[in-house]
């Protein structure tokens, strides 16, 4: 992901959309390390700036990644109190 953003923007199309599909699933420790180097910062935000819309996370990825802590805590509470 680093290469392919530190030649943003002068990548093919197939290489854009690629990086634009990685993006959102992106972890933030590897985010906050892009945003630390000096070089691969300005071309970040570039990025960011140029597909903000694009690189939204899909609402099915945030549900699911909510509901199971959802569930355990009604699950023990549910425990708890019965």
């Amino acid at each position: 992901m680093g290469t392919l953003l530190s030649r943003y923007p002068d990548l093919r199309e197939q290489e854009l959309a690629e990086l634009i599909e990685l993006f959102p699933f992106l972890p933030m420790l590897d985010l906050s390390l892009m945003t630390a180097d000096d070089q691969l910062s300005e071309k970040l935000v570039a990025f960011q700036r140029d597909h903000d819309k694009q690189l939204k996370a899909p609402v099915s990825s945030l549900i699911l990644f909510l509901a199971f802590p959802a569930l355990v805590v009604i699950g023990s509470l549910w425990w708890v109190l019965t």
